[in-house]
């Protein structure tokens, strides 16, 4: 805190306090309160100055307290905790106004006369399919018909116009929606958004029969009980485990309101799903693909009751074609990705392989990986990156995409390399959790060095090379409201001992300045019989991200790297489509036998379509 307090605004710097206190484990909260309050509150002291017209208006330390306690607090509401429930004080001269529900006054908030002048823009740009959508979600909201929709559309097939057409509609009549997604980034599209794990508090580890953390009588629940809405996107993303807790914790929750709500799906409140079930499905650790499938939505006990929505019609087209010629290039584009999505797209059959999931790649996509398959990735990609590689808008505008987290970093080092600048190495504090008895037996088998060595996911590395001026993709949602969340890219401008600051050039607070210090990752896999500990920033080199990493990235020129192919469902497609036009996609297969050349895998698990009907026509 004091090393961030020399650049940092008292914003900021409360953020960061909220940070350390959420991600780290704290041993005496009330100390740390303490000790570090004063680095808190002068934009507080410059509002009351502003306000009273005199500037060198002065507050008691305790009315200080109270107004800084109660902003915290609103940073770790929306964060699903409050400064009661970490271990700080209860602001005493506003403790009225936090007896209310905040988070039923924060879904109330949005200025319905506002919302009604909207409307009929909204809903005249709405096409037949869109429209067919809106009246059927709003009509089952009025009629608390409490009805279960999938959304089932392609990128650019205007899902996210038509949440926000509905969520003003619904928001105009006084009622509440709570828009959430399964990622930080596709939740940013949402108005009022974020992640679906966040706002009904999902647990981490899943089971067959989880609940969410959601307790009778707290505001979150009594948030839930006065909700006539939930919009879900990227849905096919989650677990269908995630779906089921949220819908036996409704029920639960909702049946005290009235009993025969138990008998409805999640309570008896609206619920829309969306998503394209081309993209990548729910991760299931060291599964394949019959677990991949068991664990789509589309076989929960919900899907039985789910009325399905589709939208084929692609808006993007006519937005970013401007000549004919441009839009046939553009819509035999959009059609060559829907058939690779859907596992369409004609086959290969090399030799007298029985695998028919190799497809051709056009030619005109495709790049010679020449002496140094490194080189021309990165040369195809980042095009005079020596004289741009401090062009925030450069920067945003392209990345390279691969499968594997080995090649990611291979690849991040080499452009890194390839920058000026000092390198600083941030090293992790690594260690095996001790809250078991086993822990200090596994100490032994497992020393510090093997920790070190485990990575991947949104695991931060153990050695993290950083320059100013180099990409960073943040790796957790630290401040979803102002859009820094977990695949927000930003670029370093300055490195500390214990606080590195970055410049946003994604999202909602693109330009903004935030510092990040290092926080706690606790890591748990299947792989080892313990929990791991991580101390390190929530950042990573995204000159290079895998495809995973990618879903829900809108980038102008795309370097698809491929030293192998894809490994699961939908993987191809993602990154084909992370670029809209067919001029920002440039793709290296590496070198490989005749028979394959300009060939890759397309794995498509098609099973997870028969429950869509016709999908092959979308």
């Amino acid at each position: 805190m004091e090393e961030a307090s020399a650049s940092a605004s008292s914003q900021q710097l409360r953020l960061i306090f909220v940070e350390i206190l959420l991600y780290n484990q704290v041993g005496n909260v009330k100390q740390f309160w303490n000790s570090c309050w004063q680095y808190l509150y002068d934009d507080i002291l410059q509002e009351q100055r502003s306000i009273h017209g005199n500037p060198h208006y002065t507050l008691d330390d305790n009315t200080l307290k109270d107004k800084i306690l109660y902003k915290l607090d609103d940073l770790l509401i929306v964060r699903g905790n409050s400064v009661q429930s970490i271990g700080l004080p209860v602001p005493t001269a506003e403790r009225a106004a936090l007896e209310n529900n905040r988070l039923i006054v924060q879904q109330l908030s949005y200025n319905t006369a506002d919302l009604h002048e909207q409307l009929p823009r909204l809903v005249s740009g709405l096409n037949n399919e869109q429209k067919k959508a809106f009246d059927t979600i709003v009509l089952s909201v009025d009629r608390n018909k409490g009805d279960l929709f999938f959304v089932y559309g392609a990128g650019g097939t205007g899902k996210t116009y038509l949440w926000q057409a509905v969520t003003a509609f619904v928001r105009s009549q006084g009622k509440i929606v709570l828009t959430v997604a399964s990622s930080g980034l596709a939740s940013l599209l949402l108005q009022g958004g974020v992640t679906a794990y966040s706002r009904f508090k999902i647990p981490i580890e899943l089971k067959e029969e989880s609940t969410c953390d959601v307790k009778k009588n707290t505001q979150l629940a009594e948030l839930l009980k006065k909700t006539s809405l939930i919009i879900w996107d990227e849905a096919p993303m989650s677990n269908r485990i995630c779906f089921e807790a949220l819908d036996r914790t409704m029920r639960d929750i909702l049946g005290d309101v009235c009993r025969s709500k138990r008998e409805r799906n999640f309570g008896g409140v609206t619920v829309v799903l969306g998503g394209d079930f081309r993209q990548t499905l729910p991760v299931v650790p060291g599964s394949g693909k019959h677990e991949t499938i068991s664990a789509s939505i589309t076989n929960s006990y919900l899907w039985n009751s789910c009325i399905i929505l589709k939208l084929t019609s692609n808006m993007r087209l006519s937005r970013f074609a401007d000549t004919d010629e441009e839009k046939e290039r553009t819509t035999n584009f959009a059609n060559w990705l829907l058939s690779v999505g859907n596992g369409a797209e004609h086959s290969v059959q090399i030799s007298n392989s029985q695998d028919f999931e190799w497809i051709r790649i056009p030619e005109s996509f495709l790049i010679d990986p020449g002496v140094d398959e490194t080189k021309s990735i990165i040369d195809a990609t980042y095009p005079d990156l020596k004289s741009m590689y401090m062009d925030a808008s450069y920067l945003r505008q392209r990345a390279i995409v691969t499968p594997k987290n080995d090649a990611v970093n291979s690849l991040n080092e080499s452009v890194l390399d390839l920058i000026p600048g000092n390198k600083h190495v941030y090293l992790s504090a690594d260690s095996i959790d001790g809250s078991d008895n086993m822990s200090d037996d596994l100490r032994g088998i497992y020393p510090t060095e093997f920790l070190n060595n485990i990575g991947g996911g949104s695991l931060p590395c153990h050695r993290l090379i950083l320059k100013v001026g180099a990409p960073v993709m943040i790796l957790r949602n630290i401040d979803q409201p102002n859009g820094i969340c977990n695949g927000t890219r930003a670029v370093v401008t300055a490195l500390g001992r214990r606080i590195i600051q970055v410049k946003l050039i994604t999202g909602i607070s693109t330009d903004k300045h935030i510092c990040i210090p290092r926080i706690l990752f606790i890591h748990k896999t299947t792989a080892f019989p313990f929990v791991m500990r991580r101390r390190q920033f929530p950042v990573r080199l995204c000159y290079a991200m895998t495809i995973n990493k990618s879903q829900g990235q809108s980038l102008d020129m795309v370097g698809l790297y491929l030293p192998e192919p894809v490994f699961s469902h939908g993987q191809l497609y993602v990154a084909l489509s992370r670029t809209t036009s067919p001029n920002g996609l440039k793709i290296l297969i590496a070198d490989q036998d005749d028979l394959y050349k300009g060939c890759t895998k397309n794995i498509v698990y098609r099973e997870i379509f028969s429950m869509l009907g016709n999908s092959d026509q979308l």
